[in-house]
């Protein structure tokens, strides 16, 4: 299994774990943080579908600074391929 890239991270205020991490998937994580990943990549998937972010922000309880934070995250340049 290739590793997983997980740039949205600080998944609660008690998990002491780096900005990115690669993990060999995101089974490695606790059921809790877990959920909170997929609920914060869930956030990113749907912005990037054109879903408006008023309706993320009901359908996942995130603030729309955040689901911006988190997808300006998601799309940053590769410094290595110079792709988004």
């Amino acid at each position: 299994m290739l590793p997983v890239l997980c740039p949205i991270t600080n998944l609660s205020s008690d998990t002491k774990l780096p900005q990115t991490i690669i993990y060999k998937s995101s089974l490695e994580l606790s059921q809790e943080n877990r959920e909170i990943l997929l609920n914060r990549k869930n956030a990113v998937d749907m912005y990037i579908d054109g879903v408006n972010v008023t309706t993320i922000e009901e359908e996942t309880r995130i603030d729309k600074a955040t689901i911006n934070k988190f997808v300006a995250k998601c799309c940053k340049i590769n410094p290595i391929t110079n792709e988004l």
